[in-house]
């Protein structure tokens, strides 16, 4: 079967073509990072949310899926690890962590 050629390729040369999908690429990627900071709260938020909840030293917040994870002491004292929702900044997972190992007592 013989090969047609492309109509728009023949016509516009190869740089414009991929030029014009750079900028498609550009201005995509850039909506999604747009959408993505406007419906994600920020860390400070995250902070002043679970501070409020009775949490401590809160550290360590970042982007995990579509979710936020933080680090923080709970209301008892003991560390934890928190799961929290982007959008309302509800906490959808809270788990203890370890507490540090003591370090042995010299003999």
């Amino acid at each position: 079967m013989p090969r047609r050629p492309c109509p728009i390729s023949s016509s516009v040369p190869v740089e414009i073509l991929l030029a014009g999908a750079l900028v498609v690429a550009v201005f995509s990627s850039r909506a999604a990072a747009e959408d993505l900071a406007t419906r994600t709260l920020l860390p400070r938020a995250v902070s002043e949310s679970l501070a409020r909840e009775g949490f401590r030293q809160i550290t360590n917040i970042r982007l995990m899926g579509p979710s936020l994870v933080a680090h923080a002491i709970s209301r008892n004292g003991l560390p934890a690890r928190l799961v929290v929702d982007t959008d309302s900044g509800r906490i959808l997972g809270f788990r203890l962590l370890d507490p540090e190992p003591l370090s042995p007592k010299s003999p």
